[in-house]
């Protein structure tokens, strides 16, 4: 699936924020339904696509009010423990966040994840065939 049309260029504020956060490749942007990607790195075509597919991934779980819940491995418990969203919070402390995060991250072939369980790997289907059901026409422009 093509994302790209879903991204723009980074404002004002949010280039402070990657530039205050350079770890971080890029973000959902719910009020508008866009992605924005961190300009301040180069990034390879295989690791731009990756944070686009993560970022629109989300949007389109918010827009279609989907929200995966499965257990996580202690690997995952582990890996986000110290783990910051992008409001500064940790992920451990926010199980919506962190759950979409995990699936986000195994759409777009990100590592990151951890080892997927069955049911994640489930979940992830699921969604894949909502996209191809859905699609993602009428995500830009927010809800």
């Amino acid at each position: 699936m093509d994302f790209s049309k879903l991204e723009r260029t980074p404002n004002t504020g949010e280039l402070k924020f990657f530039t205050e956060n350079p770890m971080v490749g890029g973000m959902a942007d719910f009020n508008s339904g866009t992605v924005v990607i961190n300009p301040f790195k180069q990034w390879k075509p295989e690791e731009r696509n990756s944070i686009l597919t993560n970022e629109s991934m989300r949007l389109f779980m918010r827009h279609h009010n989907v929200k995966p819940k499965f257990k996580l491995t202690e690997e995952q418990t582990n890996l986000f423990s110290n783990n910051r969203t992008n409001n500064g919070s940790d992920y451990i402390d926010n199980p919506t966040e962190l759950q979409e995060t995990i699936i986000t991250r195994i759409l777009a072939g990100d590592p990151s994840s951890g080892v997927a369980t069955r049911e994640q790997l489930d979940i992830a289907e699921s969604l894949i065939n909502l996209l191809k059901e859905k699609g993602i026409s009428g995500i830009r422009g927010g809800k």
